[in-house]
């Protein structure tokens, strides 16, 4: 089985499963296509690779105090994609204010504590 979903506007691809994605870009869209694994793992055509030794940096925010809104200083020179789960592990929605290229917050309409992960 596989899915295909094309999007027309700017969007966010959060990946919960990195073996199951591929992520085919196009002019002013971008295609997501999900497919199974099977045992020779996903069969399909591998686009050009980025710069030699060029690598994608991450960064893992842990909010140990709960608070309705989270700033989150990154260090990452960009401005990240932000997916947060709360200490049970469920994922939340919350307005994401890029402060700077390495500085963000996160509001959201309760108070909690849990994680963040930009890239």
């Amino acid at each position: 089985m596989s899915t295909n979903t094309t999007v027309e506007q700017p969007a966010n691809v959060v990946v919960v499963d990195e073996e199951n994605l591929t992520v085919e870009v196009q002019t002013n869209a971008f295609e997501v296509v999900l497919a199974e694994v099977g045992p020779q793992g996903i069969q399909g055509e591998v686009g050009p690779q980025g710069p030699s030794g060029a690598s994608h940096a991450t960064y893992i925010h842990n909010q140990n105090v709960p608070a309705s809104s989270w700033t989150i200083t990154h260090n990452l020179a960009c401005y990240p994609s932000v997916s947060v789960v709360d200490s049970a592990s469920n994922v939340v929605y919350g307005e994401v204010n890029y402060v700077s290229n390495n500085s963000l917050t996160v509001s959201f309409s309760g108070t909690f504590s849990g994680q963040a992960f930009l890239n």
